[in-house]
């Protein structure tokens, strides 16, 4: 399996959002969300390391953060019932709302690396995260 198929098997498959729902002002209901990162367990890895700058929805207007993280995790602690909240209440406008993403850092001294059962280790590089962090800044 390809470093790269890790990263997205592990934080695409398992970010969890919860809904709700209040009222504006206006009477246009707002909803509510959560976005919360999990991941499942493994013995082919001892780390897998991310530095999530963000989480984004796709909406009719364009990307909006919906949490700002500034973190690095380790996704193999995340297994059994924990979980890292990435966005806690984060309010949504009526719309349409089309994919979720993460970005993660690039900056110095941010990790995304991941540690083999060997001890061994291999930085994760996403194809598209230098054109996706300079359109979102």
């Amino acid at each position: 399996m390809q470093v790269r198929e890790i990263l997205s098997i592990a934080v695409l498959g398992t970010l969890l959002a919860a809904c709700g729902s209040s009222s504006t002002s206006s009477g246009t209901a707002n909803a509510r969300m959560n976005v919360r990162l999990v991941d499942s367990p493994t013995v082919a890895y001892s780390k897998v390391l991310i530095t999530v700058r963000d989480v984004q929805i796709q909406t009719d207007d364009g990307w909006k953060v919906l949490g700002t993280v500034n973190e690095t995790i380790d996704l193999l602690t995340l297994q059994n019932g924990a979980f890292k909240t990435l966005a806690l209440d984060a309010e949504l406008p009526p719309g349409h709302y089309g994919q979720m993403r993460l970005t993660l850092s690039t900056e110095p001294g941010a990790v995304n690396q991941v540690v083999f059962a060997d001890g061994s280790s291999a930085d994760l590089t996403i194809p598209s995260g230098f054109q996706t962090a300079s359109r979102s800044r």
